[in-house]
């Protein structure tokens, strides 16, 4: 990754896409990044350069948008998963229509509540662990294809987005339960910094997707480390005030910066 993604005199806001041009950006950005990445596969190339599929109408879309006199442009992005239909869905759905001019593809029940659900070798144990979930009044969602531009992929810029998303999920909307899927040399990293656990019920603590070992990771408000709760605590409570959150992220700031507009 790239270690010196200059943020100097550009203000970076962490946010949930505004209007169906700023999602169009998002699912473009989110197309690029993957065809170029080493695991292309994932995403199915097409002459539209827009990534989308039947779980993006249960989904939160996300960007990290640098602001510029034009507007909001998108430099990182970040799906989360719910389990129904989301407010965002008749932008989605239009988007579809006016960029590829269908829909079915989209429309289509998913086969799983989540995405991971559909490779990982121990769906069906974890399946059997959301229903019970659900039975008990409980929320699970599943972030991913979290994507950054080139000139902005940096292990901080990384963090600030996941540590966003669980800000929201955790602490504002008091989500119980996350999944994610990783690379299995990532999991100790996200494993110290958040508390994120693998998931080995049923025997499965790694398995292999185009040619990369991953990490079915799960976690729970409950298990953020103490040094981090504290930072994500500020950070919701900034959230709550503004609706998104500005990067980089400073506790002390945090408790005397008036709102700020989006875009400049």
């Amino acid at each position: 990754m790239n270690t010196h993604t200059n943020t100097v005199n550009n203000i970076f806001v962490f946010r949930e896409a505004a209007n169906a041009d700023e999602l169009l950006a998002l699912l473009k950005l989110r197309y690029e990044v993957y065809r170029n990445s080493r695991v292309s596969g994932f995403v199915e190339e097409n002459e539209f350069g827009i990534d989308l599929d039947a779980y993006d109408l249960r989904a939160r879309h996300f960007g990290l948008f640098q602001a510029n006199d034009s507007g909001g442009v998108p430099v990182g992005y970040l799906r989360v998963v719910e389990d129904r239909i989301t407010s965002s869905a008749q932008t989605v759905l239009r988007i579809a229509r006016d960029t590829i001019g269908k829909t079915n593809k989209i429309m289509a029940n998913p086969l799983n509540p989540f995405p991971l659900m559909d490779h990982y070798p121990g769906a069906k144990v974890l399946h059997r662990e959301y229903r019970r979930l659900e039975t008990k009044g409980k929320r699970m969602v599943e972030a991913g294809r979290l994507a950054l531009s080139d000139d902005f992929r940096s292990l901080r810029v990384a963090c600030h987005i996941i540590e966003s998303a669980l800000t929201i999920y955790f602490i504002h909307h008091r989500f119980e339960h996350a999944i994610w899927c990783c690379y299995a040399s990532c999991s100790g990293f996200y494993s110290r910094l958040y508390g994120l656990k693998k998931h080995i019920t049923g025997g499965y603590p790694e398995f292999t997707k185009f040619g990369r070992k991953s990490n079915c990771l799960i976690g729970q408000p409950a298990w953020l480390p103490g040094k981090i709760r504290g930072k994500l605590e500020a950070m919701a409570d900034m959230f709550g005030r503004v609706g998104y959150i500005p990067y980089p992220f400073t506790v002390a700031e945090s408790t005397t910066l008036e709102s700020m507009p989006a875009v400049a």
